[in-house]
């Protein structure tokens, strides 16, 4: 199935969504004819298709994959005397896919400016012959001779780190679910130069490092390892450290005087505070309220009874404490231990209850 530029290559594999488009315009610097005569700009696709044994009248379309796989057709052409085609307008090459009334499954194409030529096989889609691009070339081959070892999409990629069409798919694999986060971060960087070769292609660059910062940052925040030491201001405006506060056991606490769970949550976390701070128990609230929200920040520590330490810089989902520990959501919750190590994360009500008495009683 080919998405908005993405497609699956198989169930249990590598799921593609959403991904940003990634092929060079430049080549074509100027317009050219098709063999109808039409003319073609820089940005203009002509799919030429032939379908041998698939009736006229029949639809044929091009379709991308929206929001929650809905497949959208994004242009129609009708067959006629056992062909068909599509002319359009492609601003930035992407992954899409042919389907064909009456015809199971879809062909992959990547959608680019120039023209393509398809010979449709009626009993087997995927096996049709498609020509007119470097990038097409390579992903019939991808698709060829694919295995379902997550090995064969990265040696891939390594074989052909010189091509769009690699980083294409390097992009990609940042969609799946069983990522290989260390064998990503090797292809990247074997992807260095295809990267820099065009603004399309720094982007998917960017997107990719953004993601391997992001799980480098999550690789830090796992059990055992040291929690990341964070300042931030308190509600008079000091600045407070997570170093500066030393407990047998320090409880960080994702909240925010809007979010209603963590509101239902505050009497749980204050009988546990009443009942374990003398037994080493310390807590630091880090809270995602908005600077306009400071008053109600402080209405909501005085209304919870929260008397323990608060820290904020009052930057709503931008506040830097919440993005250092990778929170998404909130209430969010890390326990650590007397050396500042992560002992436990996302523990709520009874839950929390038992770590901490299992830790101090």
């Amino acid at each position: 199935m080919i998405s908005k530029i993405s497609f699956i290559f198989t169930e249990n594999i590598f799921l593609m969504k959403n991904i940003v488009s990634f092929l060079v315009l430049g080549l074509i610097l100027v317009s050219c004819k098709s063999e109808s005569g039409t003319e073609l700009t820089p940005e203009t696709y002509q799919i030429n298709g032939t379908a041998k044994g698939v009736f006229n009248g029949i639809r044929a379309y091009i379709v991308e994959t929206g929001p929650r796989g809905r497949q959208i057709k994004i242009d129609t052409a009708i067959v006629m005397n056992e062909a068909f085609s599509f002319t359009g307008i492609a601003k930035k090459p992407a992954l899409k896919s042919i389907s064909i009334n009456g015809i199971k499954s879809v062909l992959p194409i990547v959608l680019e400016p120039g023209i393509l030529t398809l010979e449709i096989n009626k009993e087997n889609i995927r096996s049709s012959k498609v020509t007119g691009s470097k990038n097409n070339t390579l992903l019939k081959t991808y698709l060829s001779n694919y295995s379902q070892k997550p090995e064969y999409t990265f040696n891939f990629i390594d074989q052909h780190a010189n091509s769009d069409f690699a980083l294409f798919l390097l992009e990609s694999l940042i969609q799946s679910k069983n990522k290989n986060i260390e064998r990503i971060n090797k292809s990247y960087t074997l992807l260095n130069k295809i990267i820099k070769k065009t603004p399309e292609n720094q982007l998917i660059g960017d997107k990719i490092k953004q993601y391997l910062n992001a799980n480098a940052s999550k690789a830090n925040l796992s059990i055992g390892k040291t929690a990341p030491n964070f300042s931030a201001p308190t509600p008079d405006g000091k600045p407070l450290a997570l170093s500066d506060i030393k407990g047998k056991v320090t409880l960080i606490d994702f909240w925010a005087s809007w979010c209603r769970p963590c509101r239902v949550e505050n009497p749980n976390v204050v009988k546990i505070y009443e009942k374990y701070h003398k037994k080493g128990l310390e807590i630091i609230s880090v809270s995602l309220d908005k600077k306009s929200q400071k008053n109600r920040w402080l209405k909501a520590i005085e209304d919870d009874n929260l008397q323990w330490h608060h820290v904020s810089n009052l930057e709503f989902w931008n506040e830097p404490v919440a993005k250092m520990y990778s929170v998404s959501s909130i209430p969010a919750t890390f326990l650590l231990d007397a050396d500042g190590k992560i002992i436990a994360k996302k523990l709520r009500g009874k839950a929390l209850e038992n770590k901490i008495a299992e830790l101090l009683d």
